[in-house]
This record gives C-alpha cells, structure tokens and sequence, in this order.
C-alpha cells in the first residue's frame, strides 16, 4: 500500500535503548461485553456532554518515566526500576525481575471514593505515582494518581475524562515521553453515534492536547494509540469496517491518515518497535473457511506504509475474539480470547509474536475452561516475564506469571477480597519494580462496586 505520509514524514528520534521494555495499550471495559457482577440492567457506563474534559493539576509532578516504545499500553515496563518499594522489603530483583518475594506485596487497596465504579486501568505515570481511570456511575470517566509505592490515592480529587452524557469506553493508556496518552471512545447519547478521542496528559495529569481520529462515518471502536519518540499514532477500527490510522502530533494536531487492513472485528491493539521503528497492530480478522474471526497481525512504518498485513496468529476455526499485547524488549507477546475446542466456552491463548508481529510457534491455552477461565484476560511484561491477569468462573481475579515464550512460572495468585463471586474487570502494568493489577468488586451488594489496586510478584 502506497504511503500517504511520505511527503510529511517527520524525523524520528531513536527512542530509549532498545533492551529497554515499553509499554502496550490498556482498556476500560473488559471489551465491556460482560455485565457488572450482580448488576441489575443499572447505568454502568458513563457518559459526556462532549466538551473538552475538566482537568486539573494533581501535585506532586514527580519525574517522567521517560520514552518507552513498545504496545500500546496498559502493559509493558516502564522505566527503570526505583529501590525500596512499599511492602516488597527492598533487596535486589528475584529469578523474575521482580522486587519482592511472590505472592501480594501490597494490597487490595481502595481506589475510588465512592461506588458504583467499574472496569479500572492502571498505568505508571512517574517514578512516584500511578494513574488509575475508572468509569464513574452518575459522574463519568474519572483519573487520578496513586502512589506507587503504597497504591493510597493521592489527596487531589480526581479528574474527569469524559463526562455523563458521552459515554467513554474501550480506554487505553499509552506511554509518552512527556507523560502518559489515553485513547477511548465515546458514545453520544443523542444520537448513539461514537467518537474515538485522544488525549495526552503530563505526569501530575494536567492536559497537554487533546484530538479525535477521523470517524466522518460516525462510527469506531477499539481505538489505540502508540508513541514512536516523537508523534503518536492513532488505530482504530472504522465504522464501515477496516482498521484507519491518523498520525497525531503531540498536541493532539492531525498530521495525516492512512488505511492499514480489512476487518470486520471488535478488538484491536497497536505497539511500537523501536529496533525496527515500526508499528505493530494485531487484531480480529475473517480469514477463508474459518467459522469465526481470528487474530491477525500488520506492520506499518513511520510513513503509514503498511509492510505486512493479515499475518494469522491465531490458528483455531471458531472465534478469537478480544486480542491484547505486551513488548517484552525485542518482541511481543499476545492473548486472546478463544473458542476452538467447541465446548461452549472461551479458553484464554498465548502467542509469542517476533519484532513484526508474526508468530513464534504454535500457539498455547493458558486459561483453559476446566482451568474456570470466564473473560478479560489482560497481559504486561517487563523485560523478562509477562504477568497475565483474568476473571475466574469463581469471579475471582487470578494472576500467573509466564516466560516469554508462555510456559508457566510459579503458582497462580488470586487477588479478590473476603467476599466470593464479585469482582471482574481486572488491569495489570509493571510498575518498575512490581506488577500493579486493579479490578473492580463487589463487598456490600449490587450497585456499590469499588476499584481495587493490589502490587504483586510472581
């Protein structure tokens, strides 16, 4: 396919060292096709009056984690890491490349103020801090920074993203060199048409820029964004069907739009390569005499030229659904949802992918559905393993950490409260030190769900 960027292509800047690992794209609804535990038909989404979003600096603007390269985030390390963190003793990084004896090291803390509040995602956005989004019943899609180190909210209130009445789903963090990018798309209550935006945050959360992508058909879904060093580019699958591709400046600006494959699906997920400085999206794809669709890969360049596109991962013959992607430091690793044993349930599967996307190997059940795997499957990495999060059929969140090339290391962890049964909608990053998974649960009946954070090490 012909570059439609080529006469504008800006230089690009090498972004941090290569062995480095970078950060992947994180979502807000779980790929919001289940319900809330226990919920009864209530509001659970927020919604916005399509304003730009209230912002305010939150304090304490601790230093940037610096440029990370890698997928489109919610996963991915960030950075290097800092000593000492809180509950993990300190001392030096286990077998894992994390800080800590396995098991929780801090947590399950308390995140949002008040309920109900649903499918959070976590992010690091300073060595000091994480950024936690949640949808906010009433109010909307909220932000705000916890500590890194005890996972306690900061004092600040937090922001609004997107409000009531223009109902902000499907979110992702990415990492940015300046701060932290965040991708969603809105829904308009008027006349149910949906808009994906962007916006780019410092550290402390104050607003730096802020655009759209290109939805003329008023339609899009699955919107992610990745930074190459220098400008952001900007997935999204379009209303019509096929993924479209705007390059943003770091203010959010239009530089240019280019189509990248054909598809039909619901997920998609986009990274960054620094070593080959190319983009990589995987996502749901048709492919001939397969009942469903399954998960594909395509690899554009900084020019939108697009120099593989199609390359199946997935190999089953009913569904993949739901992809998710972490960069582990020279290539990817990618989770799905899977329907190939003809059971009537969704399995969680397992693919390394190289530097452009394509597989390595066969691919592998990791959650099976005698293992209870139910939904929202979520995968980080930091440089040496991935950490790998899901809703159990107990509705329970697990989390079990695998080698890069998906075999298991140690035992499985179960992250829930006191109360069985009620909780869902789990997120993981790496925090520099430890992995960070938030989730949402239920402790004191239906409607007044809560946002958990917990730190972990395999």
């Amino acid at each position: 396919m012909a570059s439609l960027r080529a006469t504008e292509c800006r230089a690009r800047a090498l972004v941090a060292a290569a062995t480095s690992a970078l950060a992947i794209a994180c979502t807000t609804d779980d790929a919001e096709t289940e319900s809330p535990p226990g919920a009864s038909g209530g509001n659970t989404s927020a919604s916005t009056t399509g304003a730009a979003p209230s912002t305010g600096s939150q304090g304490n603007p601790s230093q940037s984690s610096g440029s990370q390269g890698g997928a489109s985030s919610g996963s991915g390390a960030q950075g290097g890491a800092s000593t000492g963190a809180g509950g993990s003793g300190g001392g030096a990084p286990n077998a894992t490349g994390c800080l800590g004896a396995p098991g929780m090291q801090v947590g399950p803390v308390k995140v949002s103020d008040e309920g109900p509040a649903y499918y959070p995602k976590v992010f690091k956005a300073s060595e000091a801090t994480l950024a936690v989004a949640w949808k906010q019943v009433n109010q909307g899609t909220l932000m705000r920074l916890v500590d890194r180190q005890t996972l306690q909210p900061l004092p600040e209130e937090p922001i609004m993203i997107a409000g009531e009445y223009d109902a902000a789903s499907q979110v992702r963090f990415a990492a940015w060199p300046s701060g932290l990018g965040l991708s969603y798309k809105g829904t308009h209550w008027s006349d149910g048409s949906t808009t994906c935006y962007a916006r780019m945050f410092a550290p402390d959360l104050t607003l730096l820029g802020q655009g759209i992508a290109d939805t003329a058909d008023g339609a899009c879904r699955s919107p992610s964004m990745v930074h190459d060093g220098t400008g952001w580019a900007y997935f999204w699958i379009v209303g019509n069907g096929g993924i479209g591709l705007r390059f943003l400046d770091d203010t959010g600006g239009w530089l240019s739009t280019a189509g990248v494959d054909d598809t039909d699906g619901s997920g998609l997920v986009s990274g960054f390569n620094p070593l080959t400085q190319r983009y990589v999206a995987i996502y749901e794809k048709a492919f001939p005499m397969v009942e469903g669709s399954e998960i594909a890969s395509a690899e554009v360049d900084l020019t939108g030229m697009v120099h593989a596109t199609g390359t199946r991962i997935s190999d089953g013959d009913l569904t993949s659904r739901f992809p998710e992607m972490a960069w582990n430091g020279s290539g990817f690793g990618a989770i799905w949802d899977d329907e190939r044993n003809q059971n009537g349930y969704y399995e969680l599967y397992f693919s390394a992918l190289d530097g452009h996307g394509a597989p390595i190997g066969a691919d592998i059940p990791l959650v099976t559905s005698a293992d209870g795997y139910v939904s929202g499957g979520r995968i980080a990495s930091n440089g040496q393993v991935y950490a790998v999060v899901w809703r159990s059929a107990a509705d329970e969140i697990r989390f079990e950490a695998v080698d890069l090339a998906g075999n298991p290391i140690g035992s499985e962890h179960i992250l829930a409260l006191d109360v069985a049964e009620h909780a869902a909608g789990p997120d993981v990053t790496w925090d520099g030190e430890r992995f960070v998974v938030v989730w949402f649960e239920n402790t004191q009946g239906v409607q007044t769900e809560q946002i958990f954070a917990a730190a972990v090490c395999p």
